[in-house]
């Protein structure tokens, strides 16, 4: 008898840390997906994709969006290592570029057929897709990419 009472005290001791567990991990889990991520973009970069394709309009410029989802991790490198890099702040200088969230954006990343993040497209000022790429890019392959629109 004496058995069985330590064998389900055992059993809801480990109940019991399973659902601490759980709920230490949940609970981590929303604290990284709603605190990192874009939370305010690089210098130069806009977060407002209408006013980007407006002043693009307005500058007869072409626009770089760059679709992010929060928690992101290759996103969350991008934007602090290749983003603010000034090889490719000096390549943007005739762009005006844009940070968009693909789920507080979803007609704008269907339009583009963002299915992964990130993904970087180029439009011309009326938002036709002039190149896309997808996927974490370095500082020299993003350069490329955005120089060989420029063109």
């Amino acid at each position: 008898m004496t058995e069985t009472i330590e064998t389900v005290q055992t059993d809801r001791t480990s109940s019991v840390s399973r659902w601490a567990l759980a709920a230490l991990v949940a609970g981590t889990l929303i604290v990284f997906f709603t605190s990192s991520g874009t939370g305010s973009p690089p210098a130069g970069w806009s977060d407002n994709p209408q006013t980007a394709l407006s002043e693009a309009s307005e500058t007869s410029r072409r626009v770089v969006m760059g679709f992010y989802l929060p928690g992101c991790s290759p996103c969350v490198a991008m934007e602090h290592e290749v983003l603010p890099a000034r090889p490719v702040r000096e390549a943007l200088s005739g762009f005006v570029p844009v940070l968009v969230n693909a789920i507080s954006n979803p007609q704008l990343a269907d339009r583009y057929q963002v299915e992964v993040t990130p993904t970087y497209i180029i439009t011309d000022a009326q938002g036709n897709l002039l190149a896309k790429r997808v996927g974490y890019q370095s500082v020299d392959e993003f350069v490329a990419f955005v120089q060989g629109v420029s063109r």
